[in-house]
């Protein structure tokens, strides 16, 4: 994806600070939208794979912890 003409031509790929306890970088894309004087690109890095499973199973799911343990037991997460 990084070795595609447009992308360097307009300058889109943009090294963000890893989220998995700030560990090196991750090369995004940047945002195709251009706004003069703002910059839109991401904040911060994607989750790695898996980085927000727990949060997303409790908080989102409503799971509690007993029924996460269980998916982790049994291969599923």
């Amino acid at each position: 994806m990084f070795a595609d003409p447009q992308i360097k031509a307009r300058k889109m790929r943009r090294e963000l600070k890893a989220t998995n306890g700030g560990k090196g970088t991750v090369p995004v894309v940047a945002n195709p939208v251009n706004i003069a004087g703002e910059d839109t690109t991401a904040s911060k890095a994607p989750p790695m794979l898996g980085e927000d499973t727990e949060a997303v199973l409790k908080d989102v799911l409503g799971l509690d912890a007993k029924a996460i343990k269980g998916l982790r037991k049994a291969g599923t997460i």
